[in-house]
C-alpha cells in the first residue's frame, strides 16, 4: 500500500511518510526473519552478524528517505533505524555510531534524539567505554523531546554504569529515582540491583567482583564473566551474591553452549530448594536447556513439572505451563 502511494502519487505531501512506512514494513519483515535465528530461550547469547539477502533492500529503502528529505523527522528516523540494523544485525559499530552522532548533533529537538543517545550509550558499553556511556545517558535527561519512559531508562542505565565503575553510592542514588514508578520496566530491573547494593548484605570487595562480572556479561565476554561469577559462587562468605552468582554462572555457560556444565551448576542450585531464593529459576533454566539445548523433551517436561509442583507461585510458572503443553502436544512425543 505504501509503495502504491509513492508510485501513483509522486507529488503527494504524504510521500515522505509513505516512503518511511514502506521502509519500516520491509524492516519489520527483516527483523522477524532475524528473530527466528536468535536463541531467545537463552538469558544471554552472542551478537553475531546476520546474513540475509533482504538487509540491503531495507537499508536502501531507508537511504531513499534520508537523501530525499534531508533534515526532516522521517530522515532522522530512517537514520536511527539504519543505525540499529548496523549495530545489532551487521555488528558495524563504526557506521552505526556515525549515524547516531549525526542525529544528536543536527537534531537535538527531534523525537529520535533520545533513542539515538540510548543506542550510543549501549554501543559505548559494548566497547568498554564507560565514561562515554555515562555522557550519552546523561544527555537524555536534558532533552526536551525525551519521554518520561526514556528518561527513566537513561537513569537506570546510568545507575548500571555507576555500578560497573564501582561507584556504588551514585548507583544507589540513580536507581532509587527509577523505583518511584513500579509500572515502568526500568523499575523492575532496578529493584534487584538495589537489593544487592545494600551495604548490610554485601561487602564492597565482593560487590566489585560482581560488578565487573556483570560488565563483562553485558559486553558479551561470557567466558571472562563466567570466571568471576564462579569465584563468587564458590565463596561461602559472599551470602546473597553467592546465590545470584551461581545462577549467573550457569547463564554464562548456557551462552557459550556448554550445556553439560550448566546442568551441573543449576542442579546444584535447585538442590538447595527453599534455602536458595533462585532455586525456581534454576529449575526453569534446566527445563529450557533440555528442551532447546540438549533436546531431551522428556527431561524438559520433568523440570517444568517440578517447577509447577514445588514453586506454583514462581514468576516462571506460566511459561513452564505453556512449554509443558507445547511438549505434550508435539507430534511424535
Amino acid at each position: 500500500v505504501f509503495k502504491k502511494i509513492t508510485d501513483s502519487y509522486p507529488d503527494s505531501p504524504v510521500n515522505s511518510q509513505a516512503l518511511l512506512g514502506y521502509a519500516r514494513s520491509l524492516e519489520a519483515s527483516l527483523l522477524e526473519e532475524y528473530e527466528k535465528t536468535l536463541p531467545l530461550w537463552k538469558p544471554y547469547f552472542p551478537l553475531t552478524k546476520f546474513q540475509s539477502g533482504t538487509t540491503e533492500e531495507v537499508l536502501s529503502a531507508f537511504n531513499v528517505v534520508i537523501n530525499l528529505y534531508k533534515h526532516s523527522e522521517p530522515a532522522y528516523e530512517s537514520m536511527l533505524r539504519t543505525a540499529v540494523i548496523q549495530f545489532y544485525l551487521l555488528n558495524d559499530y563504526e557506521d552505526a555510531r556515525r549515524l547516531l552522532e549525526i542525529i544528536v548533533k543536527e537534531a537535538p529537538l527531534s523525537k529520535n534524539s533520545a533513542e539515538a543517545y540510548l543506542e550510543l550509550g549501549n554501543l559505548a558499553i559494548i566497547e568498554g567505554k564507560l565514561d562515554e556511556a555515562e555522557k550519552d545517558f546523561s544527555a537524555i535527561l536534558n532533552l526536551l523531546s525525551a519521554s518520561e519512559g526514556q528518561k527513566n531508562k537513561a537513569i537506570y542505565k546510568l545507575g548500571k554504569v555507576n555500578f560497573y565503575q564501582g561507584q556504588f553510592d551514585e548507583a544507589r542514588m540513580n536507581l532509587s529515582k527509577v523505583l518511584g514508578n513500579l509500572k515502568d520496566n526500568s523499575a523492575n530491573d532496578a529493584i534487584e540491583l538495589t537489593l544487592l547494593l545494600n551495604p548490610q548484605m554485601n561487602d564492597s570487595s565482593n560487590l566489585m567482583i560482581y560488578a565487573q562480572a556483570e560488565f563483562l556479561a553485558e559486553q558479551k565476554k561470557f567466558d571472562e564473566a563466567a570466571a568471576s561469577y564462579k569465584k563468587l559462587a564458590d565463596n561461602q562468605q559472599a551470602f546473597v551474591l553467592r546465590l545470584i552468582s551461581a545462577i549467573n554462572y550457569g547463564e554464562m555457560l548456557i551462552a557459550v553452549d556448554n550445556y553439560n556444565d550448566a546442568v551441573s551448576v543449576l542442579e546444584s542450585v535447585s538442590s538447595e530448594g527453599e534455602k536458595n531464593i533462585y532455586a525456581d529459576k534454576a529449575v526453569y533454566l534446566l527445563g529450557k536447556i533440555h528442551q532447546y539445548g540438549i533436546k531431551n523433551n522428556s527431561k524438559a517436561e520433568e523440570f517444568y513439572q517440578k517447577l509447577l509442583a514445588d514453586y506454583p507461585k514462581s514468576i516462571y510458572a506460566d511459561d513452564s505451563r505453556t512449554q509443558l503443553l507445547l511438549l505434550q502436544n508435539k507430534p511424535g512425543t
